[in-house]
């Protein structure tokens, strides 16, 4: 069920960069519908967000990795390691 509103526009298809995980170039404010539709599809498995946690010590690996465009998805840093 795909039903998002069309009260917005890009310059690139929203279905296309939704699926990529690719960042629009537009801002957009999603509706209610909008967001509940996509928190469904992020609970059945249909949208993949990976991740990895690391420490302080890690960062300028992590630094560099992004400079060299290596990193797919997000790092996220526990200060607390």
């Amino acid at each position: 069920m795909w039903s998002f509103e069309t009260s917005w526009r890009c310059s690139s298809p929203s279905d296309v960069t939704f699926a990529r995980q690719v960042m629009s170039p537009c801002v957009h404010v999603p509706s209610f519908l909008a967001t509940s539709e996509a928190l469904d599809f992020f609970e059945r498995g249909f949208i993949k967000a990976p991740f990895k946690t690391i420490g302080m010590s890690e960062l300028q690996k992590v630094y560099d990795l992004m400079h060299e465009g290596k990193i797919a998805g997000r790092y996220v840093v526990d200060s607390s390691k």
